[in-house]
């Protein structure tokens, strides 16, 4: 009588025995609701986090010794169990949430009055009132605990409303609906029972007021209308009409007879080897299995319409109810298909014997035939193998040349029907009959596995396992459909190669999916997450594809074994998939679709703790998820975060080449916080990228910034960038007065490197200019800052730049070393570009002294360095060496493909220098085809594309080609004269 008694369900309450406890502290409640709900012990650290984040470890550790004394002041010390490190409940406690949970166990076979003792302690909401501050990670449990309880009540209403109303206990119907629409307003399922209440009751006036008052909620709540089931299911009732029970959820036509089938190859051709096989007087079964969607019935009616005429086809489903009803697939194939219609109707081959047992089954057919006698009175068990027999010989007089009987949706197959399947293919073993079934594995019950696995024993069965359509065939699907092409790559990725997704995808509005495949995919996670798992797939949908286990612990807060057991299920559920250690959804469509539900709170909550624990994984190399944490901090509203992560996520995408995703995260960090140091990564950006207007005034701006902070290490740096895009616009004074301009001395006290780069740059400057022994002096000014500074990347570049010169000069047997130097620093080094651009200058400089073979080997060695490191914005400096060897060696369609190449490169990049000097070598290849028009049209483009740009080697190469190219006409006009 003195055991301790917990309500939760409800306003929190506690009492011992007969009397209540006052103990009003929160974060005590919550440690008590926490343990209750659990069931099971939990670590100490588990519940230090849960509710006492905020804290350091040492004062979370003294507010929970000052919590549990309070619980044991005002509890006694029987309530908890200590062991260790972990917390749990005493067991002498009892908890008013596990009889609601445990009569889920009740829902097949319970009684009714068991069912409604269990609903009696559901008073509230769990915990109602329940606030607990300053631990964020307890309340979003609370939150998702809050809508599982409520969901397992609303279950339990559902069954008790059943029940009563096949009771015909009307009045008792009306009160627990009225009930649940206390928790749930909008449950329609409910409102038809009071609908379906107040007509048996006699008040009919009632029922359209009571779906009025449906239409109006809806309405209100949710700008929507009774779903269309629920009109029909009230119209039935007011008309009196027989009603057959619809499923819980619309059943989806996956393929519109519009929509092509596209792939399945094989499994139409294991469908065809399954047919031969059953026509030579041997009974086969092939099943087919896969998602929702996934082309299961498209695939067999596609087949289906290929068959002979003389093929007797039939085909059912079975539908998805509370209470399945028996034998319901085969009532509606025999009150549907022709036929067996023609069967049934006398005159007719089938033994009046079994047409009387088939009346039991069809009462309608002792109408066809009145002088049938009446079915024998016998006991279930005697009746059941009659009726098995009747229905199978039906079958066996419509199996010549051959029958194919089709089931779709076994998983949701009564007992009856799976039991009349299996004494079926025994009994017609020997006859000409396929069986063909879909099922989803994900929804297959124990009977319909233990099924399949006998009749795999049996060497009866082949399975079809469709797999997603793959991105060709998904794409081919979308063309098919004259989806826009624009979103047919985005289409494809969020289906998941699913086909229906993709047909519905084609059809919503501007680029968006429709409401019926949102609504589809809503009722999905609905009928098939459970609660449970629910917190988890909200973690899954803000953190994406590849989701790391860790990562999902940290994001979603679950302990560690709710969290397998979550994972579990949204795999069971083909909700998410598992693969080379990590998750993804099967549908990226569907994480997308949980997130659009998130409410703001909980999605900037959320994106904060994936953010944090991004942070924590990846502390020594944060820029390898860079673009994922700035993505989460912004969306959790933390600005100079985001920011911070976006300079990162800049960088990364700039030395992989991805110049407008570089640009799209520069701009980024530079509007959620402006400072010069991202004024001039923007302006970088921008000038590689080609957009030479923008670049200029965010350098410009940056360098003003810069001088006013006194900052001469980014002044240099800025002018140095503000000098080489004078010198890509042909302004070299232009270029030679930033550099002048620049602290350089100053900065050399602080940044040597950045001295030697503005250095190197005066070299290029005077390169350009032909000055080349200005250009030496400056390389001779750069080996003594090298000589005293260990600066392998820039002495590299240095002797690199040291070729350039020779090479320009026209000592090519010169530049030869130069460049093996910079080659053999940067090797030594580790600077992977640097070592690229020596193998590429040394195979071009090789192949002019002639020496093929080396050059060759090089250019094969940068190729291989550029694919590697994804160096995309040198691919168009390597594929043009490639090409110019090639174009040596005779081979001219390589060396056009490998110019195509390095075109669409440098197109990207915006490198009008490149764009010309490429358009010049096809010319050349033109010119070699004897296609001399070609060649003109390529050099007069080159020139139009180069303009005044200072490149000397580009611009005498257009002028000298263009001259040769005109001797070249000339002399071809005179051989035709």
């Amino acid at each position: 009588m003195n055991n301790v008694h917990f309500t939760f369900l409800g306003v929190p309450a506690l009492r011992r025995g007969n009397q209540p406890i006052a103990y009003a502290r929160a974060k005590g409640l919550a440690l008590l609701l926490y343990l209750a709900v659990a069931r099971v012990a939990q670590p100490r650290d588990r519940l230090l986090d849960l509710l006492w984040p905020e804290s350091l470890p040492q004062a979370a550790r003294k507010n929970m010794r000052n919590t549990l004394w309070s619980i044991r002041e005002a509890l006694g010390d029987d309530v908890l169990d200590l062991d260790g490190n972990t917390l749990q409940l005493a067991a002498s406690v009892t908890v008013d949430i596990y009889a609601l949970e445990d009569a889920i166990l009740l829902l097949e076979g319970g009684r009714v009055e068991d069912l409604e003792a269990a609903v009696a302690h559901y008073h509230g909401p769990l915990a109602d009132g329940l606030i607990v501050h300053e631990a964020a990670d307890f309340e979003i449990w609370l939150t998702s605990e809050r809508e599982r309880i409520a969901a397992t009540y609303l279950r339990l209403m559902d069954r008790i409303v059943t029940l009563h109303g096949r009771a015909g206990s009307w009045q008792a119907v009306l009160d627990q609906a009225q009930r649940a629409l206390a928790v749930d307003p909008l449950r329609e399922t409910m409102h038809l029972a009071i609908v379906e209440a107040y007509l048996r009751l006699g008040q009919r006036s009632k029922a359209p007021q009571q779906f009025a008052a449906l239409t109006e909620i809806l309405q209100r709540t949710l700008a929507v209308s009774p779903l269309p089931e629920t009109v029909a299911r009230y119209e039935a009732l007011l008309a009196g009409t027989p009603h057959t029970p619809l499923p819980a959820a619309p059943r989806p036509i996956c393929h519109e007879p519009s929509a092509p089938l596209i792939g399945r190859q094989s499994e139409l051709a294991i469908l065809d080897e399954e047919r031969s096989i059953a026509a030579q007087d041997s009974a086969r079964i092939v099943l087919i299995s896969g998602d929702l969607g996934i082309g299961k019935s498209r695939l067999w009616q596609s087949w289906a319409g290929t068959l002979p005429a003389e093929t007797v086809v039939l085909a059912t489903h079975a539908l998805e109810t509370d209470q399945p009803v028996p034998f319901g697939p085969l009532v509606s194939l025999f009150r549907q298909c022709s036929p067996v219609q023609t069967i049934l109707k006398p005159p007719t081959a089938l033994a009046p014997i079994w047409l009387s047992e088939l009346s039991r089954l069809l009462p309608e057919i002792a109408t066809l035939s009145p002088d049938l006698p009446p079915p024998l009175l016998l006991s279930p068990a005697e009746e059941r193998p009659r009726l098995f027999q009747a229905l199978t010989e039906t079958l066996r007089l419509l199996a010549t040349p051959l029958l194919v009987l089709v089931i779709d949706d076994l998983h949701w197959a009564d007992p009856s029907t799976l039991d009349w399947l299996v004494y079926m293919l025994d009994q017609l073993r020997a006859t000409p009959l396929l069986l063909v079934g879909t099922y989803r594995q994900q929804d297959a019950g124990e009977q319909l596995l233990a099924v399949i696995a006998g009749w795999q024993r049996q060497g009866l069965l082949r399975q079809i396992a469709l797999p997603p359509l793959t991105g060709d065939e998904s794409a081919a699907l979308l063309t098919a459909l004259n989806a826009a092409e624009d979103t047919r790559s985005h289409w494809v990725r969020q289906s998941g190669g699913n086909p229906y997704f993709l047909i519905e995808l084609s059809r919503g509005a501007d680029g968006e999916p429709s409401s019926d495949l949102i609504s589809l995919i809503r009722t999905r996670l609905r009928t098939t997450v459970p609660g449970s798992a629910y917190q988890v797939l909200q973690a899954a949908a803000v953190l994406g594809d590849g989701i790391d286990l860790n990562l999902l612990h940290d994001t979603s807060g679950r302990p560690e074994e709710d969290l397998l057991d979550a994972l579990d299920a949204l795999v069971g559920a083909a909700v998410l998939k598992e693969q080379s250690g990590s998750y993804q959804f099967v549908q990226p469509l569907v994480g997308a679709v949980v997130l659009q539900d998130l409410t703001a709170a909980r999605r900037s909550f959320l994106h904060r703790r994936a953010a944090q624990a991004l942070e924590r994984a990846n502390a020594r190399r944060p820029e390898r998820v860079a673009e994922r944490l700035m993505e989460h901090f912004a969306a959790a509203g933390e600005t100079e975060r985001a920011a911070h992560y976006a300079d990162l996520a800049a960088q990364r995408a700039l030395t992989i080449g991805s110049f407008a995703e570089a640009a799209a995260y520069a701009r980024q960090a530079l509007e959620g916080l402006p400072t010069p140091q991202r004024r001039l990564l923007f302006g970088r950006v921008l000038s590689i990228a080609g957009d030479a207007g923008e670049a200029r005034t965010q350098l410009e701006q940056a360098f003003a910034e810069f001088e006013q902070r006194d900052d001469s290490v980014g002044a240099t740096r800025a002018g140095v960038m503000l000098s080489q895009m004078a010198i890509a616009t042909s302004q070299p004074d232009l270029a030679r007065d930033w550099l002048k301009r620049v602290p350089i001395e100053r900065a050399q006290l602080i940044d040597p490197a950045v001295v030697v780069h503005a250095r190197l740059l005066a070299a290029s400057v005077d390169r350009f200019s032909q000055a080349f022994d200005d250009a030496e002096a400056q390389l001779d000014l750069v080996d003594q800052l090298l000589q005293a500074h260990d600066l392998p990347f820039e002495a590299s570049q240095s002797a690199f730049e040291r070729g350039n010169v020779l090479a320009n000069r026209g000592d090519l047997q010169a530049s030869i070393p130069a460049y093996q130097e910079s080659l053999r620093i940067a090797e030594a080094s580790g600077y992977p570009p640097q070592q690229m651009l020596g193998h590429n200058n040394l195979a071009y400089h090789l192949m002019l002294l002639g020496d093929l073979d080396a050059a060759q080997e090089h250019i094969q060695a940068a190729l291989a360095l550029a694919e590697r490191f994804e160096l995309r914005m040198a691919w168009q400096y390597v594929y043009s060496t490639l090409g110019e060897i090639t174009f040596a060696l005779g081979k001219l369609d390589d060396a056009d493909a490998a110019f195509e190449r390095a075109l669409e490169a440098a197109r990207a990049s915006h490198n009008a220098v490149q764009i010309a000097n490429l358009r010049v070598n096809q010319a050349l290849v033109a010119r070699a085809r004897n296609d001399l028009p070609r060649a003109r049209a390529l050099l007069d483009e080159a020139q139009t594309t180069f303009g005044a740009a200072v490149e000397p080697f580009v611009r005498d190469k257009i002028l000298r080609y263009r001259a040769e190219l005109f001797r070249d006409q000339d002399f071809a006009l005179r051989v035709r004269q």
